[in-house]
């Protein structure tokens, strides 16, 4: 199969090709070939896609930490931009398999336990922007098998984010042999292992899924059980520091049984598996 990923060189990306060409021909597209943002960008998009069985879309920006209401509002635009490039040039060409990795943010964050039926967010412009995209390419669906992917948090050696959890924590125990929870570190969360995702495209792309699906590890975890399990790993000692929280104890714990339901041979290493991999990465390049 001749897969087109936008959105190529980034995280999600680099790990789509070291993974999927094993298997199947890979059509690479980077900021530096395309510029999704550029007014011809869907002309330039046609080149790389007509000759695709299946087109693989990540690209998109996230928001970060401090950024003003004015840069947010500027993501959302240039984001609901980018898939409009997208669309333009999907419209051109035959018909072919389409896989989205969206984002968790799109539900409500009033919601302890996540499905594809909870509530959205019409709150945060990065969630918001991610439902746009959803819509947009949904009105493709009548030419354009499509599904959509909606990833828990993704861990990764080269992830680039370091987020509070499991990636943050590995990294302040290696680099400081310690890890800082807030409060007792109740929340539960699940993760997903980064080449998990890529398999989920893969065999979603096999099977020719379409639909939107939530993609995460069956069992949540607290961040002490996390912070926990780290310590383990670790040949030294590692203190568990505790600070006051700023905000009151909020679990997000997805349920995927839709996915599991359709696709029930599809498994994902288990978490502790995750960390130790993780943390020889890590190990690797410090």
């Amino acid at each position: 199969m001749k897969i087109a990923i936008i959105g190529a060189g980034g995280f999600i990306g680099q790990h789509c090709i070291q993974n999927l060409n094993k298997d199947h021909q890979i059509i690479s597209i980077q900021r530096s070939d395309v510029d999704l943002l550029r007014s011809d960008a869907a002309v330039a998009l046609v080149n790389y896609l007509k000759n695709a069985d299946a087109v693989v879309i990540l690209s998109c920006i996230t928001p970060k930490k401090g950024q003003t209401v004015q840069q947010l509002q500027q993501r959302y635009v240039d984001n609901v931009n980018m898939m409009h490039a997208i669309n333009s040039a999907l419209h051109q060409i035959k018909q072919s398999r389409i896989v989205y990795i969206s984002s968790d943010a799109v539900y409500s964050e009033l919601q302890n336990e996540i499905t594809e039926d909870t509530g959205l967010n019409f709150v945060n412009l990065y969630a918001m922007a991610h439902l746009a995209r959803e819509r947009l390419l949904l009105e493709m669906q009548y030419t354009h098998p499509i599904c959509i992917l909606r990833p828990c948090a993704i861990l990764g050696v080269n992830d680039p984010h370091n987020a509070y959890g499991p990636n943050s924590f590995l990294r302040e125990a290696i680099n400081s042999n310690r890890i800082t929870l807030f409060g007792e570190g109740e929340e539960l969360r699940n993760y997903l292992y980064v080449d998990d995702l890529v398999k989920t495209i893969a065999v979603a792309l096999e099977n020719d899924l379409i639909g939107t699906y939530n993609v995460a590890m069956q069992q949540a975890y607290s961040f002490a059980e996390i912070a926990s399990m780290i310590c383990n790993l670790l040949e030294t000692d590692v203190a568990i520091i505790h600070k006051e929280r700023a905000i009151p104890v909020r679990h997000k714990i997805h349920i995927s049984h839709k996915l599991s339901n359709v696709l029930p041979e599809l498994e994902f290493m288990p978490l502790q598996d995750t960390l130790k991999l993780m943390y020889q990465g890590l190990r690797a390049v410090v």
